[in-house]
């Protein structure tokens, strides 16, 4: 039996269009991977940036402190925590919670709680929180 030209053509198309599809596929996936992981590498860093700065501000500047650093960043073994003003560590400790607890209220009022001890009630007491 003899098959007719059309039929080979459709055939030899649907092919085409199938690796095409799954090309496509893969492509999205990977232009949404590289999108994802630098928006996680952007995230990761502001967040380190920010803790160096809160670290500077609240510690270096407000106590007069010098962090040790890691021996693998630049420290020594004979380095240790050294302040000027020991006695502004609780304000500058209440400060920084001061500040934490207002930009939890303003822009992350979900994140309030007990935190943990909630995470566990709720696991063990499901119906308690209405999760059954």
């Amino acid at each position: 039996m003899v098959k007719e030209p059309a039929v080979l053509v459709d055939r030899k198309l649907s092919r085409v269009k199938g690796v095409a599809w799954i090309s496509n596929y893969y492509a999205k996936w990977l232009i949404l991977g590289i999108i994802i992981g630098v928006a996680a590498g952007a995230s990761a860093l502001a967040f380190y940036f920010a803790l160096k700065l809160m670290e500077q501000l609240f510690l270096g500047l407000i106590v007069g402190a010098s962090v040790p650093e890691p021996i693998g960043e630049g420290g020594s073994l004979e380095s240790g925590f050294r302040a000027t003003r020991y006695w502004l560590i609780p304000v500058s400790t209440a400060l920084g919670g001061l500040l934490s607890g207002l930009i939890v209220y303003t822009w992350a009022p979900e994140a309030e709680g007990h935190g943990t001890d909630a995470a566990i009630n709720a696991y063990v007491r499901p119906a308690t929180y209405g999760l059954t």
